[in-house]
C-alpha cells in the first residue's frame, strides 16, 4: 500500500507543476489583454530612436518607411466579391474607404525587410484589435503586419507600432481622403494626383505612389523618412504596380 501511495505521489507531482505553469501563462496573457488604454499609453508610446540605437547598428539600415493605404472597395471587388469578410459587408457595416494596409520599414540596400522577430511577441492583444479596427478592419491583417513589418521597425512592441499608425492616419487626414466619393468614378492619373494633394496638402506628388489593381485604384503609398516625415519616393518604391498614365483610373464603391 505504501509503495502504491509513493507511486501515485510521484505521478501527481509533475502533473501539478505542468498545471501551475499553464495557469501562470494564462494569467500573463490575461494581464496583457486586460490592460487599460492608460497603461498602454504610458508604456508603449515609444519609438526607438534610429540615431541613438547603436546595438549592433540594429536600425542603421532603415532609411525610411512606407505608409500603405488600401482602397477597400477595390480589395473587396477583387478578393471578396461575395462579401464574406466583415470589411466587405456593406449592408451590415458602414462602407470602408481607405484603410491602412501597413507601415513598412524600408532598407537602404533596397532589400525587402520581413519577419525580424527578436523577442518581440507576434501576438496581437485584444485591446489593439478593438481599438484600431477602424484603421485596419481585420485582426488577422493586424497580426500579419506586426509580424512581418512591425518587428523590423524601431518599435518597442505592437502597441507602439499601431499607435504610430494611428498618429500618421490622423496627421494626414486619411479619414477624409475620398470620403465624399459615393459612386463609382473614373479619373485620370494627373487629376487623381491633384485630388490627393488637395486632401493632403503636406505632400507633393513626389512623396506618394499610386498603385492600381488592373484599371482600379488599389493603394496610395506615402514615403516617409526615418523620423516619419514626408520624403521623395525612390525608384524601387515606384516601379511596381503603377497605374497607366494614359488610362483613366476607376475609383469603385460597393
Amino acid at each position: 500500500m505504501k509503495n502504491n501511495s509513493r507511486r501515485l505521489l510521484k505521478f501527481l507531482l509533475p502533473s501539478a507543476a505542468v498545471i501551475a505553469s499553464v495557469f501562470a501563462g494564462v494569467g500573463y496573457h490575461k494581464s496583457e489583454h486586460s490592460s487599460t488604454d492608460t497603461s498602454a499609453k504610458d508604456q508603449s508610446n515609444i519609438v526607438i530612436s534610429h540615431k541613438t540605437n547603436t546595438i549592433d547598428g540594429k536600425y542603421a539600415h532603415i532609411n525610411g518607411y512606407l505608409l500603405s493605404l488600401s482602397w477597400s472597395p477595390t480589395y473587396c471587388l477583387n478578393s471578396d466579391p461575395h462579401g464574406k469578410k466583415a470589411q466587405c459587408q456593406v449592408k451590415r457595416n458602414k462602407q470602408f474607404k481607405f484603410i491602412v494596409h501597413g507601415l513598412w520599414p524600408q532598407s537602404d540596400t533596397q532589400k525587402r525587410l520581413g519577419y525580424c522577430n527578436d523577442k518581440k511577441t507576434n501576438n496581437i492583444p485584444i485591446h489593439i484589435a478593438e481599438k484600431y479596427h477602424y484603421l485596419m478592419p481585420s485582426a488577422g491583417l493586424m497580426a500579419h503586419q506586426w509580424r512581418k513589418h512591425g518587428t523590423c521597425g524601431a518599435f518597442k512592441n505592437a502597441d507602439a507600432y499601431f499607435l504610430k499608425i494611428q498618429e500618421l492616419y490622423t496627421k494626414y487626414n486619411i479619414g477624409n481622403l475620398f470620403n465624399k466619393v459615393d459612386q463609382t468614378t473614373r479619373i485620370s492619373l494627373p487629376e487623381l494626383q491633384q485630388k490627393i494633394i488637395r486632401d493632403m496638402p503636406s505632400l507633393n506628388k513626389n512623396q506618394f505612389v499610386i498603385k492600381c489593381r488592373g484599371h482600379r485604384l488599389g493603394e496610395i503609398r506615402i514615403c516617409l523618412d526615418r523620423e516619419f516625415l514626408p520624403r521623395a519616393c525612390e525608384f524601387h518604391e515606384i516601379k511596381s504596380g503603377g497605374c497607366r498614365r494614359n488610362s483613366d483610373i476607376t475609383i469603385p464603391v460597393l
